[in-house]
């Protein structure tokens, strides 16, 4: 029974259509009961044409989700039907329909379930992975510290060129911290400091200075501005990655 579905096919429209996979599945197993219903009743009234006619959109309907016996079965019965004459064969053909189609309904209930399980336990883990807002205006260096991060599969990383667009877009991502330049063309030191913070959705949110500076010129500009972190120019991917878990041990 298993040759009679693709499971790769199957897996790769859930991953696509998410929670509307399972209304899918119901309009395609509605819409399969139609045709089969349409098939046999065409094929009692000798109308060849209608058979063919309502085979066609079963095929190509049940191979795009997998469904391998039913598409096998409704492209036999199109072929031969378009050769203008009935025959035992393509009424042995119809009658398997229906055993086809509860075999598809078992396959559904079967594995729906298994893969919502996965999906849910997916996005469960991808809910405790450690948001990353990085703010740099050299795309360079926000594909490295990305690329460091990414590759981990322990962060959920953004990054902006500016903490202009960083604000803008602040509402759509929550970072569990926030990595910013401490000198860009727009905004430097204490400014995008105050500016981060002065944001509601980032208010609260751990900031740390990424800069060629020595720290002590760091602080000595930002005067009274308060941040969680330091991180000097160049870095390496294990520097980074222990800064940000230090930052935020309880995540």
């Amino acid at each position: 029974m298993s040759s009679d579905f693709d499971n790769l096919v199957f897996t790769s429209v859930y991953e696509v259509m998410g929670e509307r996979f399972s209304s899918l599945l119901g309009t395609y197993v509605d819409n399969t009961e139609k045709h089969i219903k349409c098939i046999y009743q065409a094929y009692q009234e000798d109308e060849l044409d209608k058979v063919k006619s309502a085979a066609h959109p079963l095929k190509s309907s049940s191979a795009a989700l997998g469904f391998i016996k039913i598409s096998i079965l409704a492209e036999k019965i199109e072929t031969i039907s378009s050769l203008g004459a009935t025959s035992d064969k393509i009424e042995g053909l119809i009658k398997e329909l229906p055993d086809a189609l509860h075999d598809v309904k078992n396959y559904i209930a079967n594995n729906i379930k298994t893969m919502e399980d996965i999906s849910s336990k997916n996005k469960e883990y991808s809910n405790k992975k450690i948001k990353v807002m990085h703010i740099d205006d050299d795309p360079i260096i926000c594909k490295i510290t990305k690329a460091f991060l990414s590759n981990t599969g322990t962060f959920d990383v953004e990054t902006y060129l500016s903490v202009e667009e960083a604000l803008i877009k602040s509402q759509y991502f929550s970072p569990n911290i926030i990595l910013v330049d401490f000198m860009m063309p727009d905004t430097e030191g204490l400014a995008s400091l105050l500016d981060l913070k002065a944001d509601p959705h980032l208010a609260d949110v751990p900031v740390v200075f990424v800069t060629g500076l020595e720290e002590r010129e760091v602080k000595d500009k930002l005067g009274l501005g308060v941040i969680s972190g330091y991180l000097k120019k160049p870095y390496s991917a294990e520097t980074l990655i222990s800064l940000i878990k230090n930052t935020c041990p309880t995540l």
